[in-house]
């Protein structure tokens, strides 16, 4: 059985924590900080409720008005939208159950196509 002298030892010691701290620290600070729910969810709230998100939406809007006004369309052409949250205003629905889902809740209210469109309610293009 061979043994290593001790400053050898301490030396392959001290090799492997620099090896093995740098490694945490490099991989540590890739991942993204953990978020508490609540805090998620009043980022959420305020975004939607101090007008940053209308603002935001006002701007894609117009930028999408923009780019159909240089479409070449005719009296046959079509514009096709997937009706969901693309064109749907759902803020109200998804806050009442606390940012939560309940399958029951939302498919009662899919059905009662109560939801308002967005581009109407939020901005006059």
């Amino acid at each position: 059985m061979t043994f290593c002298s001790a400053s050898r030892c301490y030396a392959q010691v001290f090799c492997i924590l620099i090896i093995s701290t740098t490694y945490i620290f490099l991989f540590a600070s890739c991942a993204s900080p953990v978020v508490n729910l609540t805090d998620a969810k009043q980022a959420v709230n305020n975004y939607y409720t101090s007008g940053a998100y209308a603002k935001e939406l006002g701007a894609v809007l117009n930028n999408a008005r923009k780019d159909f006004e240089k479409l070449k369309l005719d009296s046959t052409s079509v514009i096709i939208f997937d009706v969901d949250e693309t064109t749907l205003d759902n803020f109200d629905q998804i806050k009442k159950y606390d940012f939560g889902f309940d399958m029951s809740a939302w498919e009662d209210w899919i059905q009662a196509a109560a939801a308002p469109p967005i581009m109407l309610q939020q901005q006059k293009i």
